[in-house]
């Protein structure tokens, strides 16, 4: 039996025959090789060929319609690594026919009767038409990309395209020394890595796409098969990035993403908001470990995640993430796996963003390295900002400062086997929240996480991942950053009491607490893509959280009065369970569906209740340990309907559990409608909302154009809103005392549109457009906090290469006015209270563009809001003087950027 033999028959049982649900093909193609180990010898070369073009067709083989022969991804791949190993070892076995025959030949001895097969009967055989194999578009060879099908070279192998490299150069022929060292990439957040242009995550891809070099989708929930349903995925490196030097800003920005608006609290704090579902009803998970806010209007659930440290984002956008935890949406955001390389290597990351209006300056110095089976990266980053100017000239206070520290190692424990840890920490401090109560004199988080994978061929499923995690948040501010003289908020405050007690008064206050959250999950996948698919696994939080508030009123003719909020220790367990199937019905037709169960049980600290707190549900308050079973389900079809149109319909619901500060907060001044004056009492008997879903999208994929259309509607059971009130100044309205409670019924109706068009190998122009009407049917009146109707247009100027080395892209932002104004209802129920004003419709030109000098150095720049548009987005805060006071008919507004050029920068070396 020759050592080829040997390699053909482990490779394809050790491989195909593991791979799951898929194993049809992959057991015809095996069969071929035990048969060549016991055939005769003058036959043993036409066997041989048998199993490699069976091999060969697994692989590779398409029908006429374009469609691979194997479905499943896992088991072609397998079958190309066999016949990689054939060829290799037919190398091997001819560079030692040819030493031999030639010591014979000196010797004089004859090496006729030879049973080993040369390479021309051996690509000869890989050439060979296969059956039905028709429509096979088989690539060519690089030297000769002409060449007719069925066509054979002794030293082409051209049925394997990966064994080149972009020169044309078989990596194959190399191999005493292996195959060459890995292309390094730099990492970076504004990167403009254009569609196609390889590069973490570039493209589009997820970093589970380079996993071979890049060490694989550590920990994470598997960002290669994100859940059916709506949803996009984007790349941090894409060219549509524009230099963000955050996660929710990319997001924002982003041209492929619709679903996506963003509440912006400071430069640092961007709370991202999905179809209108808000934090609560967004399940964010990085990696696998869950994150939230420590508080609302000082932090958010991606503010801590640097966009540097990210390879891709998942935006799912309705109730179809059952794998990921309780929620209506879902952000899953992958972070670039740490780097193998054959021998071992380190490389230097540096990058720098600036922005001239508001000096904001990022930068990021990262050092990354690693071997065959081990990688690290270590990162530190640093953001500083001022206040900006809007279009009309005025200043907004918005300076911040944040550092970050990353530090991560991966190791590969075999092949198939990884490990990770990581460590991560964030510093923010003299943040500025414009409009907003507090501003932050510091915040700080840090977190542990470990991720374990096991995708071994033999193993009994296609995948196994684990994660663990631990993260905490401890934040303090005070009201000093609010007395800006030429940016009234507490003015307006000490205004109003002043007309309420009399006197010279002035409102001190401070704030401080804490957030922490702890978890694990284990997820197992049976199957592949394409093919009949089961996932199932189990996850763990526990989340815990505390807030105070001390205020203070000072006054010349009165003895200081003090008083205090807080939302005491509260606490949330939440074990749940869940599992997946991908069936395809037809060819073209495949069903996936779902299923979770949540067991949530909250509870706060009872030593830390105020005695004259204002929490609902008695005096003192009860119920507030509370138990909820929460359930989740989806069905979700895909049908091609050609070769062009995808349609997609599913339904689905889900459940989640109030919030620890809706059910637990008595009291918090936190920023929560469009005015920034909000106190906020909470309802421990607030029951688990329940979201029903429709979904339908239509798209499609052409050559030069695509296109695709989304309707949805959702209606939502016990919908958390409020019910408020004026605070105990009446003559500052905006000043409003808010209870948390349910309304029966809310329904939100909605579509995302996009397309663009290959128009010439140089211009794409492209178009996207988003809406969600919002409706409290209970009250008979809008919802709070929904944007309006908006869409972008632009046209991409690029090379001729896709792309890859310089592209430039205007655009057109347009929003409509935002005339359904969000209510809630009087503490009685008895009438509604608008809490909003119309937003204008505005429309802002942006200007963007980058340049690939050479792989390791990246240029972007632009300009926002070219033309210096004066404008606020509906979610802005806004903040009306209080009546019968100098401050009557004066507001305070967060107005948006004016003309803001930027540029960045980014070398690897």
């Amino acid at each position: 039996m020759s050592k080829y033999t040997i390699s053909l028959r482990l490779s394809i049982a050790a491989q195909l025959l593991a791979s799951g649900l898929c194993l049809p093909l992959a057991l015809q193609a095996q069969q071929a090789a035990p048969a060549a180990a016991n055939a005769n010898p003058t036959t043993t070369p036409s066997i041989h060929d048998a199993a490699i073009i069976r091999l060969r067709d697994v692989a590779y083989g398409k029908d006429e319609d374009g469609n691979y022969h194997e479905q499943s991804v896992r088991v072609r791949e397998a079958a190309k690594e066999a016949l990689k190993q054939v060829v290799i070892q037919q190398i091997h076995e001819e560079e030692e026919a040819k030493a031999k025959a030639s010591t014979n030949s000196q010797s004089g001895t004859a090496t006729s009767g030879s049973n080993s097969v040369t390479a021309t009967n051996f690509n000869q055989a890989a050439a060979a038409p296969v059956g039905t194999n028709t429509g096979d578009a088989i690539p060519a060879t690089p030297e000769n990309a002409s060449r007719s099908r069925g066509s054979s070279s002794a030293n082409d192998n051209w049925f394997l395209p990966e064994l080149f490299n972009g020169a044309g150069s078989n990596k194959l022929m190399n191999f005493e020394t292996g195959f060459s060292p890995m292309q390094t990439f730099g990492v970076s957040p504004n990167q403009p890595f254009s569609p196609g242009q390889i590069g973490p995550g570039g493209g589009g891809s997820t970093g589970s796409d380079l996993a071979p070099q890049l060490g694989g989708d550590i920990g994470s929930i598997n960002p290669a098969a994100v859940p059916p349903g709506p949803s996009s995925s984007v790349s941090t490196n894409s060219a549509d990035a524009g230099a963000p030097s955050s996660v929710a800003g990319f997001l924002r920005d982003s041209d492929s993403v619709q679903e996506v608006k963003v509440q912006e609290r400071s430069g640092v704090s961007l709370d991202p908001h999905i179809r209108a579902y808000k934090w609560g009803q967004i399940y964010a998970d990085v990696d696998g470990a869950y994150w939230s806010p420590a508080r609302l209007d000082m932090d958010t659930m991606l503010s801590k995640i640097d966009p540097g440290m990210v390879s891709s984002v998942n935006v799912l956008s309705g109730p179809y993430g059952v794998r990921y935890g309780p929620g209506f949406a879902f952000l899953d955001v992958n972070r670039i796996p740490t780097p193998r390389y054959e021998c071992p290597e380190t490389h230097l990351d540096s990058m720098l963003n600036v922005r001239s209006n508001g000096g904001q300056v990022y930068g990021r110095e990262m050092v990354y390295g690693g071997g065959e089976s081990w990688g690290y990266r270590g990162s530190y980053g640093e953001k500083t900002g001022s206040d900006y100017r809007a279009g009309d000239g005025s200043l907004i206070p918005a300076s911040y400062r944040s550092r970050d520290a990353w530090g991560e190692f991966g190791y590969d424990l075999d092949p198939h086997q990884r490990i990770n840890i990581l460590y991560q920490r964030m510093d923010q401090t003299d943040v500025e929240n414009p409009a907003q109560f507090f501003g932050t004199s510091y915040l700080g988080s840090y977190g542990f996480q470990a991720g374990y994978v096991n995708d071994a061929p033999t193993a009994p499923w296609s995948k196994l991942n684990a994660a663990a995690w631990y993260n905490s948040t401890r934040f303090n501010g005070d009201t000093r950053p609010s007395y800006n003289a030429n940016f009234p908020v507490m003015q307006f405050v000490n205004a109003a009491l002043d007309a309420e007690l009399g006197g010279t008064n002035a409102l001190i206050g401070q704030t401080q607490g804490n957030a922490y959250s702890t978890g694990g999950r284990m997820g197992v996948t049976f199957g592949d893509q394409g093919c009949t698919q089961l996932r199932t696994g189990g996850d763990f939080r526990y989340l815990g959280q505390v807030i105070g508030e001390e205020y203070q009123i000072l006054s010349q003719d009165r003895e200081t009065i003090e008083f205090n909020t807080n939302m005491p220790h509260s606490r949330m367990i939440n074990p749940g369970v869940y599992t997946e199937l991908s069936q395809p019905v037809t060819k073209n037709w495949t069903l996936s569906v779902g299923a979770r169960v949540d067991y949530v049980r909250t509870a706060v600290n009872p030593n830390d209740l105020r005695p004259d707190g204002l929490l609902l549900g008695g005096d003192p308050p009860s119920n507030l340990l509370q138990n909820d079973i929460l359930y989740a389900f989806y069905a979700m079809n895909n049908v091609k309907l050609d070769e062009h149109w995808i349609l997609d319909a599913g339904f689905g619901q889900a459940q989640r559990p109030p919030t620890l500060m809706e059910r637990y907060s008595d009291g918090l001044f936190v920023s929560t409608l469009q005015s920034g004056f909000t106190h906020m009492v909470g309802d421990p008997n607030l029951r688990p909302e329940r979201n029903w879903q429709f979904d339908v999208g239509l798209s499609s994929n052409y050559e030069t154009m695509h296109s695709k259309a989304r309707f949805f509607q959702s209606w939502i059971q016990d919908y958390v809103t409020y019910a408020g009130s004026s605070v105990d100044v009446p003559s500052f309205a905006d000043a409003r005392l808010l209870y948390f409670t349910s309304t029966s019924l809310a329904t939100l109706t909605g579509f995302e549109l996009t397309a663009d068009c290959d128009w010439s190998e140089n211009l794409t122009p492209f178009a996207k457009m988003s809406y969600v009407y919002g409706w409290d049917q209970e009250i008979n009146a809008p919802l709070v906090g929904i944007s309006p109707l908006e869409g972008t247009i632009g046209l991409r100027i690029h090379d001729a290469n896709h792309g890859r080395v310089w592209g430039i892209e205007p655009s057109l932002r347009l929003v409509a006015d935002q005339n359904h104004l969000g209510a809630i209802r009087s503490p009685d129920v008895t009438n509604t209270i608008p809490v909003e004003e119309v937003t204008p419709s505005f429309v802002v030109c942006n200007l963007r563009g980058y340049y690939n000098y050479t792989k390791n150095l990246s240029i972007v720049g632009g300009v926002d809001n070219v033309f210096n548009k004066n404008y606020q987005e509906h979610l802005d805060l806004r903040l009306n003087g209080p009546l019968g006071t100098p401050y009557q008919g004066v507001v305070t507004r967060v107005l948006e950027a004016g003309i803001s050029p930027y540029f960045g920068i980014n070398w690897t070396f």
